[in-house]
């Protein structure tokens, strides 16, 4: 037994004892034989010492049949060890001895409800409710797990789909993995692995030394490759390092670390190639208390993790905090009463949708002591209700977190099965339809100089044209690629800038991709030199007027932002329609436009006028046919050209 183990028995030895004994199952003092049997089943259990725990419970039993607690103690073992028949034998010889005991109806009925033996269990849990000599909370405890069985029966009684299959052997192995996660395109799976290290041996009590590490695997044509540790400083040799989470990017990580039993959140960003050494991320996000199972959100900007720190409704609670664009991450705060509870609720992964989580819990309703759940952000920003997963994905066992993919269709977990590779494997199932996250689309944006195609670190933002508001701020790596996942369905605004450049604008029109491959997109920079010009493709005005769009104003701050970044550059600011219409009418149109682009720029962004000019050209400087309506509407532009 890990120490772990041993100190969740201690617990249980201090305060479930304590609390769930009612007058009626006290020890019998005078009964010292059965006392000394029972205190070296406990000593037996601290030392690892399963047969002499046994023996030891079997003999303060026989010593004294009405002794409740080695009936107890040895019952919650069996339990503990997924052996809940033994643990019903047990529970039933306590009964025969001590019939219509509390702790024991409650316990059997615990054990039935395990093995799916409803009618057995409700008739154990009537039968506690019903004792007339218990305390108003013993009798309250049998009705609420009544009220939970009901519950269970039916999600028993209405299964969703469920059909697991392991990841291989390239990715398991005799020991444990488990907290799986994803690079955006699905390609690299992070997961971390309990390695052995030996035997030691501390106050006289010998235990199995691990190191958990974290490892990664690359898919080549479909499969998975041999797991390997992930390169860079990230593992270390005497602590423990997993629960990674990868921004959909792929430029930083945030991972658990484990030192001395304090875990707290480290982060590592990708640069030129590498993996930098991972940093405490320090106050406010870690604190005395424990910080875990961190899990990144679609637009790398906010992080989802669980913690016990001040202000938890509960045990651990789900937590979020948001990094500006200096990456300074704000007080977290937690995700309230309709995700946490008065129990444990943990292992969050947010989706890429940025709209769907899901979690575990002790504390809502379910069919084990850790269920799986989701709920959704609606369109207030709140959470809808937390949902239990189903059966028989949550089973009366404790359940692991889920990991989904992109496209929201698969889960990902670990789990101890039949038929595995060693203990806990990693596996994944098809996600019953209406537990699957929203849909999102996956971008693969690259930047280059327009004359030399050498790549380029440019800053790229995507704002969502309906709402102006910013989705995604990122750096291109040093190859010059981006990845994001966005919202499906929406049209979005792409600005780029970079050092030495003029800035680049654009609009990406994804509302109607549905694609489940990358929607690829080439993004050149023109150098900062005279002459060079853009055309603002998210500057608006209504058909035939000159009335400035409130969508524009996102991209005209941006130019207000390059003009300070660049004080020294001069522009021209110039109008073109399409040949519809006369020409003097066009003419007008277009210095129409182009002045009320240069007042805007002048009175809101402050850009000296001495810096700008403005022009008209109507119909005379068209970059595509007239004959086509994608021709004209491309002719129908305001464009900025570098004068100095």
């Amino acid at each position: 037994m890990n120490e772990k183990a041993i100190l969740k028995y201690f617990y249980f030895l201090v305060f479930f004892l304590g609390i769930f004994f009612n007058a009626t199952a006290q020890e019998n003092p005078a009964n010292r034989k059965a006392e000394d049997y029972y205190k070296r089943a406990v000593n037996a259990l601290y030392e690892n010492n399963s047969k002499g725990l046994i023996e030891n419970c079997y003999n303060a039993m026989d010593a004294n049949p009405t002794f409740v607690k080695p009936y107890v103690l040895l019952a919650d073992y069996c339990m503990d060890h997924g052996r809940l028949s033994e643990a019903i034998e047990v529970y039933n010889k306590l009964l025969i001895n001590i019939p219509n005991n509390f702790d024991g109806l409650m316990g059997r009925a615990k054990a039935e409800q395990g093995l799916e033996k409803f009618d057995e269990a409700q008739t154990d849990y009537e039968a506690a409710s019903n004792l007339t000599e218990i305390a108003a909370q013993y009798h309250k405890a049998a009705l609420d797990r009544l009220e939970k069985l009901k519950y269970i029966r039916y999600l028993v009684a209405h299964p969703v789909p469920y059909d697991p299959v392991n990841l291989g052997p390239n990715i398991n192995s005799e020991v444990d993995e488990y907290f799986p996660t994803f690079t955006v395109d699905g390609e690299t799976m992070y997961f971390t692995r309990k390695k052995i290290r030996g035997i030691k041996e501390r106050n006289g009590i010998s235990f199995t030394d691990v190191n958990e590490d974290i490892m990664m695997s690359k898919k080549v044509n479909g499969e998975w490759q041999p797991a390997e540790d992930i390169p860079g400083p990230i593992n270390t040799p005497d602590n423990n390092e997993g629960a990674m989470t990868i921004a959909p990017d792929g430029t930083y990580l945030i991972f658990t670390r484990c030192i001395g039993g304090n875990c707290d959140l480290y982060i590592s960003f990708y640069i030129n190639d590498n993996w930098t050494r991972p940093v405490n991320m320090g106050e406010p996000v870690n604190t005395r208390f424990k910080e875990t199972q961190p899990s990144i959100s679609g637009d790398g900007r906010t992080i989802y993790f669980a913690s016990n720190r001040d202000g938890s409704l509960g045990g651990l609670d789900i937590w979020s905090s948001t990094h500006d664009d200096e990456w300074n991450f704000s007080q977290p705060i937690n995700l309230g009463p309709i995700i946490n509870t008065k129990e444990d609720d943990q292992f969050p992964f947010i989706h890429p949708d940025n709209q769907t989580l899901y979690f575990i819990s002790r504390g809502h309703k379910g069919l084990g002591a850790n269920d799986i759940f989701y709920a959704r952000r609606n369109e207030g920003g709140k959470w809808d209700s937390a949902v239990n997963i189903g059966y028989p994905i949550n089973t009366s066992a404790d359940e692991p977190g889920l990991v989904i993919d992109r496209l929201g269709e698969y889960a990902y977990f670990s789990s101890e099965r039949d038929g595995g590779y060693g203990k806990l494997d990693l596996y994944r199932f098809l996600l019953p339809k209406n537990a699957r996250p929203h849909p999102v689309t996956y971008l693969k944006a690259h930047i280059t100089d327009i004359y030399t195609k050498q790549p380029l670190q440019g800053n790229l933002e995507l704002i969502d044209l309906e709402t102006g508001k910013p989705v995604l701020k990122t750096i291109a790596n040093n190859h010059g690629d981006v990845e994001a996942v966005l919202p499906g369905g929406k049209d979005y605004m792409v600005n780029v800038s970079d050092s030495g450049y003029l800035f680049y604008s654009n609009n990406i029109p994804l509302k109607n991709y549905h694609d489940n491959n990358p929607y690829q997109y080439n993004i050149e920079l023109r150098p900062l030199k005279a002459g060079e010009k853009i055309s603002l493709r998210n500057v608006f005005f209504p058909p035939d007027g000159f009335g400035l769009d409130e969508k524009s104003k996102p991209e005209l701050n941006k130019l207000v932002a390059f003009m300070k970044e660049n004080p020294n550059v001069k522009l021209e600011i110039s109008g073109h329609t399409d040949n519809s219409g006369k020409p003097a009418h066009n003419q007008e149109l277009s210095e129409k436009r182009a002045k009320t682009l240069y007042d805007y720029l002048v009175n809101e962004g402050k850009v000296p006028a001495a810096r700008l000019t403005y022009k008209g050209y109507g119909d005379t400087q068209p970059i595509a046919p007239n004959t086509t309506e994608k021709g004209k509407q491309e002719n129908r532009r305001t464009e900025v050209k570098i004068i100095n």
